[in-house]
């Protein structure tokens, strides 16, 4: 079950405090992604000016959503629409009409002009509009307008058959432009679309059947779609098709048709077709083998940055395939792939730096690109982070951490780590002792042809003892699960239920007999011995079978595990519908576990229509009883008025008691067995005073141990304290190496302080470009310090080209999330702005006012730039007044000959400019 929400910002004060983080954003990659300066006219020819924002959603497909100040009628014109690429020109659907618009040249400079064909858009007579826009284009081509059309002319044609107006109205649908969001509808039209042949319908259907998103999952469909859509041209589309055709995805594995599919992409540039093309030529799949055809085409690829094919490069040159064998090009091709985050480059570039293979061994280098690649997926690189924590290469000793990545490489496939994972077992190396789960792994490593597990598997059959195990053993289902495994959820559950009405009885012919004649709890029990394969051979569909006659009974175990079946597709078809049903049953009965999945399926919309204030309210009642998972998504909706009204205070509160793990005598002998989480968790406690006494040197004690295991929050959190001077002696270079370790596993809160370091220089050489480097992957991923102070950076220049427009969006993106710095920042640069197309005096007012609404007529900063922007608006009295109250609380007089002088600018009834 999904467990928590992907969002695009960042509680600013627990970051700082705490240091976590959330979330990532999604990354729309399109040529005309960003912000545009909007040009129009009106019927009287006079001029307006704005910004636009185009974002993508899809292939060719926009949102657009614009302002225009109307100076004349001294307003703001809020426009949002649906829109998509047609011969360069982007035509755009909106709520009182629709414009085809167009970038003013190819090289997208970022300049947009803009039209409306007034007359007849008053009359919405189509037939005036073609007209009228032909006429235009006529007159002024320079200006590549195309005519009007209008909203109810959309569904019109969409119903009278239009392909491409079909398919408008569906992305209408699917994001709610010009009409109510509807999903059903988005399919409905998207259908159409498609079956009267339009190629990007066919291409997005043909996405959705193959994931199963808004439709029950149909490889067989799916690929029906990817074959009309690649006919007819769609690139990435034939590239799809032969992925399915290679590993016989909804169609029967034909490597030689799924070689013609790559070519024909490949051809046509596509470094993805390009790559699999080459891999063709490399195996001889589907076509001759020939090394050399392979090298060149993977080279091809790599003149695009495509990390795969840089790695296969590097594979070749490594192994002298087409190639002459050169290890130092092939360390050098596989870093070149690692840096482009292809994990296979990246696992490759780490045994590279272990084994020395044309670079200099460096075992901390090596384990960090292992674990980077195992964070991606990669089964080896899982592996050999396995062996780093087993050994202790490059990190500290850490058998459950080993064991952890060991397993998820074996649920892979990968036998080396089903080998290592049966040693463990057998031996208790950090997990409990259990050789029939150890031959169970030796098992399926030695059918991979592993020779250790094969030794292993033979020396223990030599034991006589062992024959019943391993009989057992092979006679068990292999199947393994992962959200499915019912152990880890109950224990989840009961941890989180607030409720403990259940004692685990193992199986016996009385359990049988009593279930049999239908005690709901027998029945229950005898569920679990079947999922967990307790004294009976493991099944799923016989824990079904009797979970479901227990859920019918009302028990609310039994509802709640029946409900993950469904969900997850354990022992029975996956059915999200049946899975909100039974989550609902338990739901009901108060079981906090339940409400806590009832309210991700009505937040996703998963077997159920999306309900934000319906999910709100079960992840409510479930964070009332305690379910961490639950108060961390309560703490976002509240943060993001998701379903609710926004409420700063209650979303802190969520987020606190979500993450703060009170002390306790568990959480000790968590922390002191070695596991980093719990060492870190510790640390707060000690850090806050959090159900222990605040000591801050132990804290940092903690802290040390926790971070020195890789923990990148405990890493932010140690360097915080040398930065602060927190239980240790001040150490800014300390602090810098803490936070360098933090941001460089992806932590928000430690790439932005170390950009802070490099901005200013403390504790490492100063390097402005380098902080801007290190503000933006924050920035972008919501973090509100870190675009307040990228925004600075384009404000003032530093580290990156000056571009007060730039300025303006980062600033404004840190002001609505809240940060007063950022509400600021911007509404001085839209007061005192020498470029008139960004002032704006009104906005600045606003965005001034709520600074101070949270900081006080105190605060001489903000009422310096309330001043400012009352100048801007040619309120010169309340810009006087303003300005003489910020110059009587100013505390730092070095600005005193500052404040005077834009004091002075306003009596003489001049508003301040930035350059003066």
């Amino acid at each position: 079950m999904a467990g928590s929400i992907a969002i695009n910002t960042v509680l600013l004060f627990l970051i700082l405090q705490l240091g976590f983080s959330w979330g990532t954003k999604l990354n729309n990659s399109s040529g005309l992604n960003g912000y545009y300066e909007v040009c129009g006219y009106g019927r009287d020819k006079s001029k307006y000016r704005g910004e636009a924002e185009i974002v993508s959603v899809d292939d060719n497909i926009y949102l657009v959503n614009w302002e225009i100040n109307n100076k004349r009628d001294k307003k703001i014109e809020m426009y949002r629409g649906i829109g998509f690429l047609n011969d360069n020109r982007l035509c755009v659907y909106y709520e009182n009409g629709a414009t085809l618009y167009s970038i003013k040249n190819e090289e997208l400079t970022g300049k947009w002009i803009m039209t409306k064909i007034e007359k007849a858009y008053q009359a919405k007579d189509i037939s005036k509009t073609l007209t009228l826009g032909t006429e235009i284009l006529n007159k002024r081509k320079d200006l590549n307008i195309s005519p009007a059309v209008f909203s109810e002319e959309l569904l019109r044609k969409a119903e009278s058959g239009d392909a491409i107006s079909q398919f408008l109205l569906a992305y209408s649908y699917l994001h709610g432009a010009c009409v109510q969001k509807n999903e059903k509808e988005f399919v409905k039209w998207l259908t159409k679309s498609a079956e009267q042949g339009n190629p990007q319908a066919q291409s997005k259907l043909a996405a959705l059947y193959l994931s199963g998103l808004f439709l029950d999952k149909n490889e067989k469909e799916g690929v029906k779609w990817l074959t009309e859509s690649a006919r007819q041209g769609v690139v990435k589309d034939q590239v799809t098709l032969g992925e399915c055709l290679k590993e016989g995805i909804g169609v029967t594995q034909d490597p030689a048709k799924a070689f013609k599919c790559f070519e024909k992409a490949a051809y046509q540039g596509d470094s993805k077709g390009q790559a699999y093309l080459a891999s063709c030529y490399l195996r001889g799949e589907g076509v001759v083998k020939d090394e050399k055809e392979s090298v060149q085409w993977f080279r091809k690829a790599d003149d695009q940055k495509n990390g795969a094919a840089q790695y296969y490069l590097g594979a070749c040159y490594n192994n002298g395939v087409g190639l002459s064998k050169d290890e130092t090009q092939a360390a050098y091709w596989f870093k070149r792939s690692a840096e482009e985050g292809d994990p296979s480059g990246q696992n490759a570039l780490g045994r590279c730096y272990y084994a020395g293979l044309g670079l200099s061994k460096d075992q901390n280098k090596a384990a960090e690109w292992f674990q980077r690649s195992a964070v991606k997926g990669h089964p080896e690189g899982q592996y050999n982070i396995g062996i780093c924590y087993d050994k202790g290469i490059g990190v500290n000793i850490d058998k459950k951490e080993a064991i952890k990545w060991f397993v998820m490489s074996a649920d892979q496939g990968d036998a080396n780590a089903q080998h290592s994972l049966g040693v463990c077992y057998y031996n208790g190396y950090g997990v409990e002792k259990n050789v029939s789960e150890a031959m169970s792994w030796f098992s399926k490593s030695a059918n991979q042809g592993n020779i250790g597990a094969r030794n292993a598997l033979a020396n223990i059959k030599a034991n006589a003892d062992t024959d019943r195990i391993l009989k057992q053993v092979e006679s068990r289902p292999q199947k393994r699960t992962d959200e499915g495994n019912v152990e880890k959820l109950l224990q989840k559950n009961r941890n989180q239920s607030g409720r403990l009405d259940y004692n685990f009885q193992p199986y016996s012919q009385d359990l049988v007999k009593r279930a049999e004649e239908g005690d709901a709890k027998a029945q229950y029990n005898l569920g679990v011995c079947y999922a967990k394969g307790e004294g009976v051979t493991q099944e799923f569909k016989d824990a079904v079978s009797w979970w479901t006659k227990a859920a019918k009974q009302d028990f609310v175990l039994a509802q709640h595990d029946l409900a993950n079946c469904y969900y997850n597709g354990d022992g029975i078809n996956k059915d999200y519908k049946e899975a909100v049903m039974w989550y609902t049953k338990s739901s009901g009965k108060g079981y906090a576990a339940s409400q806590y999945n009832l309210g991700n399926c009505y937040f996703y919309g998963t077997g159920v229509g999306k309900d934000e204030k319906e999910a709100v309210k079960w992840y409510t009642k479930s964070a009332e009883q305690g379910n961490v998972d639950a108060k961390r998504n309560l703490s976002v909706c509240y943060y993001e008025g998701i379903g609710v009204e926004k409420d700063e205070q209650k979303a802190v509160k969520w987020f606190t008691e979500s993450h703060a793990v009170p002390y306790s005598p568990e959480l000790v002998r968590k922390a002191e067995s070695g596991d980093a989480n719990g060492q870190n968790e510790l640390g707060l406690c000690y850090q806050f005073g959090k159900g222990v006494g605040k000591n801050e040197k132990e804290a940092v004690k903690w802290y040390t141990k926790s971070a020195e295991q890789g923990n990148p929050q405990a890493q932010y959190n140690l360097a915080r304290c040398y930065s602060t001077e927190a239980g240790v002696a001040k150490n800014e270079k300390e602090a810098v190496k803490w936070y360098t370790k933090s941001a460089n596993q992806g932590d928000m809160a430690g790439q932005f302080c170390l950009g802070l370091c490099y901005i200013n220089g403390t504790g490492v050489e100063k390097d402005e470009k380098k902080a801007v480097k290190l503000f933006t992957e924050p920035a972008l991923s919501g973090h509100p310090m870190a675009q307040n102070s990228l925004g600075r950076c384009y404000a003032t220049g530093t580290g990156v080209r000056k571009d007060e427009n730039a300025a303006v969006r980062w600033y404004t993106r840190s002001a609505e999330q809240g940060n007063v710095y950022g509400q600021n920042a911007v509404a001085w640069v839209l007061a005192t702005s020498n470029d008139s197309a960004i002032r704006n005096g009104q906005e600045a007012v606003n965005w001034a006012q709520k600074s101070i609404q949270k900081l006080g007529e105190a605060d001489s900063n903000s009422m310096d730039t309330l001043a400012a922007a009352y100048a801007e608006q040619g309120d010169f009295a309340a810009a006087v007044s303003t300005q003489e109250k910020a110059i009587s609380t100013l505390k730092d007089m070095a600005k005193s000959k500052e404040f005077q002088a834009h004091l002075k600018s306003y009596q003489d009834k001049k508003p301040w400019r930035d350059n003066e």
